[in-house]
């Protein structure tokens, strides 16, 4: 499976943390990073990322799934042909297309919600000045699935993974990404490898100990 997220300046790393972790970590899937050059994305958090690849070295069709965060800023990237340009070739026929908060605004003006219904983290006034966001379409709710592509507000950013993670054909429970409650025990919070784990992390203890020796 080849899955990329989309990056731009001041993109949002925690409306999208949730989704690229459980994919990464539960379900072992390399993510590729992309933006309209190989240089550094400052975050809306601070955090500097840096792409694996441009969007004109990579063709989105190539992709099962491509994701979008949303941004501070997103006027900026609105006027980025190279990323709307980007957007362009994608076919929801073929490819999952996944855009939160204000990135909705960037897969509109590429042409992709023609017709369909969406949500999105979007002020009105954006809605009712771009003819390419039709307010008949827009559906207040947390998370909209319309014909390959998954919207979503940044609010619902559990349901928006979990919306997507099902549209690539994981399984996951309605609970994912919920925190414990407090009823837990004290020795239910004291963690242990498996033994054989815990033999691997030996044998790397024991390199490094070795390279500092």
């Amino acid at each position: 499976m080849k899955i990329g997220l989309c990056l731009y300046d001041q993109c949002s790393i925690q409306e999208i943390s949730l989704l690229i972790s459980i994919l990464s970590l539960d379900f072992g899937q390399k993510i590729d990073y992309l933006a309209s050059e190989q240089a550094v994305v400052q975050s809306e958090e601070g955090l500097l990322v840096m792409p694996t690849h441009s969007f004109d070295e990579v063709n989105p069709l190539d992709y099962d799934c491509l994701m979008l965060t949303g941004t501070m800023n997103p006027l900026k990237s609105l006027y980025d042909e190279r990323l709307i340009g980007f957007l362009r070739e994608i076919d929801t026929g073929k490819n999952l297309l996944a855009a939160i908060s204000s990135s909705v605004m960037f897969i509109a003006k590429a042409g992709i919600l023609k017709g369909k219904d969406y949500t999105g983290g979007l002020f009105m006034d954006f809605v009712h000045h771009f003819d390419f966001l039709d307010e008949e379409h827009f559906k207040p709710c947390p998370v909209l699935v319309s014909d390959g592509v998954i919207t979503g507000m940044a609010f619902g950013t559990r349901k928006f993974a979990i919306a997507v993670l099902r549209g690539l054909g994981f399984e996951v429970p309605d609970t994912c990404g919920i925190l414990p409650e407090d009823d837990y025990t004290e020795e239910e919070l004291r963690f242990y490898f498996s033994p054989e784990i815990w033999q691997e992390v030996l044998a790397d203890i024991q390199r490094y100990e070795a390279k500092r020796g």
